[in-house]
């Protein structure tokens, strides 16, 4: 993911670098205001709406630099992101806070007013005291009171507290996801939380309402998906969707390397469905995207030299909704047509899977399953488990496909002979599996799938 902010973009390389942003081209004047606060320990003039974001959020960071705002009491604002770097400023930084905005989240990583500001010379108490009464007149677009915003600024305290208790509450219980156990993956989505070091969403949702807002959805405290979990601003999926349909917009990718491997669908029209009439879709109790034969998702296509060479291997949880899918539907594509797990066209259906060779495993069914394919072309190998047995195949001798992106749900990124299929995991190794025991394992005591 990649911050498109010139403003914040601008700040982060002055924190970094420290960059002389004197005659930066500014889009929004409150961000000047923040850098002239810290870099000349300047006073803004009262600027009421600049951009999208109502002053007093960034006002607030501004007279903390300044001095003059001192506690978590004194912020006037109302977003939670921009509360978390208030309280950077004023020496009260909050542990794993949670972006729902992932340009100030990276703004965040390198703010350091204590260490890099060079205005901290004590302020005339006069002068303080009518720069704050020059904020107490500020009207706001929204015609908020300042105490009604002050209350708000209490309930943010709250949120923040919440997510620090559930924060320490996981350190208590030593939380450990299957990349700790098994680290390494290429690209990784679930339904629950896979690493102790992600603290990033697990799904971007969209709301079938008017206006069609989306938001993106962290795990609750279980470590999962539900109706709990939050927004990283205090409201919970549940809250929010209310009795409404829900839809993925984004699949989040929890190895956090540098491949940007999210997956992603814009058209309404082909997004999988995770929510019923406020309800999430479940399998076997636990949450699960429904691609209903007209839906799929796409990563980003990966040049040569960032493609994964083999050997690979893919893992995925869920199960087929019907016995007769369309002949060659995919379950998983290697973009390009690379290769692919799909269900075969014949009487009776099996399953199909290809790098650029031809094997079949069994009649498929309506049960939910853990898939294992291993691809290995310098070794000639190639292997299929289902729920942790190891399947034959037709044909067991690979071609030399790299793995250069991913398509979920069809055969290629156009969205060709989508899939009627629930989703629940798919994990990406550039390697064998060669404990692929213990990953079904951590996978199975979670879903419990097989016996």
């Amino acid at each position: 993911m990649i911050c498109g902010n010139s403003d914040i973009l601008a700040l982060i390389d002055y924190f970094q670098n420290g960059t002389d942003l004197s005659n930066n081209d500014w889009d929004n004047y409150n961000y000047y205001d923040l850098w002239n606060a810290i870099e000349n320990g300047t006073t803004p003039p009262n600027r009421t709406v600049c951009g999208t974001f109502v002053q007093a959020d960034i006002r607030s960071i501004v007279f903390a630099v300044l001095g003059v705002f001192t506690s978590p009491s004194d912020y006037l604002g109302d977003n939670i992101d921009f509360y978390y770097l208030y309280l950077k400023a004023i020496g009260q930084e909050v542990v794993s806070p949670k972006f729902s905005n992932f340009c100030i989240g990276q703004l965040y990583n390198v703010f350091s007013i204590g260490l890099t500001a060079k205005f901290r010379q004590p302020q005339d108490f006069n002068v303080t005291m009518s720069k704050v009464a020059a904020i107490a007149s500020i009207t706001f677009e929204q015609g908020q009171q300042l105490d009604a915003l002050l209350s708000k600024s209490a309930a943010l305290q709250q949120v923040v507290f919440q997510q620090q208790q559930t924060f320490n509450a996981e350190l208590a219980a030593g939380f450990t996801g299957l990349l700790d156990d098994y680290p390494n993956a290429a690209a990784a989505y679930s339904v629950r939380l896979l690493s102790s070091t992600y603290s990033g969403p697990l799904v971007r949702i969209r709301k079938d309402t008017g206006g069609q807002p989306e938001k993106d959805f962290y795990p609750d405290s279980n470590n999962e998906l539900s109706l709990n979990s939050g927004d990283g601003g205090g409201t919970t999926l549940g809250s929010w969707i209310g009795g409404n349909d829900g839809y993925i917009v984004t699949w989040y990718d929890q190895t956090e390397n540098s491949l940007g491997l999210d997956l992603e669908q814009t058209s309404a029209s082909a997004q999988p469905q995770i929510v019923i009439s406020g309800s999430l879709n479940v399998l076997n109790s636990k949450p699960s995207l429904n691609f209903d034969g007209t839906n799929w998702m796409n990563t980003i296509s990966l040049d040569v030299a960032d493609g994964i060479s083999q050997p690979w291997s893919l893992t995925h949880i869920g199960k087929s909704n019907t016995l007769t899918p369309q002949a060659f539907a995919g379950v998983w594509a290697n973009q390009n047509l690379e290769a692919r797990l799909l269900f075969d066209g014949n009487s009776p259906v099996n399953y199909f899977i290809q790098a650029g060779f031809n094997g079949t495993d069994g009649n498929i069914d309506t049960n939910q399953h853990v898939f294992n394919s291993i691809f290995d072309f310098p070794n000639s190998i190639s292997k299929f488990y289902k729920d942790n047995s190891e399947e034959t195949l037709s044909a067991n001798i690979p071609a030399n496909r790299a793995f250069r992106g991913f398509t979920l749900g069809a055969v290629n990124t156009g969205g060709t002979r989508p899939v009627d299929h629930e989703f629940q995991e798919v994990i990406i190794y550039p390697n064998e599996l060669n404990d692929i025991n213990g990953i079904n394992t951590n996978i199975n005591d979670f879903f419990n799938i097989y016996t």
